[in-house]
């Protein structure tokens, strides 16, 4: 199987232009706290190429696509007062 760099450096652009990087995360809903591991690609055939993002709690491994991971999360130790406005109470 031939390896098509290029791909890769869009893989990298796009890592980089979503924003997340890992460490601790807090779910504004909840509050729990996930750790990222890392940004991910979906490789199967209805979402190839989808970007995700790979997280833990708890001994437990959850993948989420980005766009949503952002919605949903906040960096651990970048919360801003805006972001407690969108939590529904």
């Amino acid at each position: 199987m031939e390896v098509n760099e290029e791909h890769y450096d869009s893989i990298d652009n796009k890592n980089h232009s979503i924003g997340i990087k890992s460490g601790r995360w807090e779910h504004v809903k909840t509050g729990n706290i996930y750790n990222v591991i890392n940004v991910v690609i979906n490789t199967t055939n209805e979402n190839d190429g989808q970007t995700m993002v790979l997280y833990q709690r708890e001994g437990m491994m959850f993948v989420r696509e980005s766009k949503e991971f952002l919605e949903k999360f906040v960096k651990r130790n970048d919360r801003r007062r805006d972001d407690y406005e969108k939590k529904e109470i």
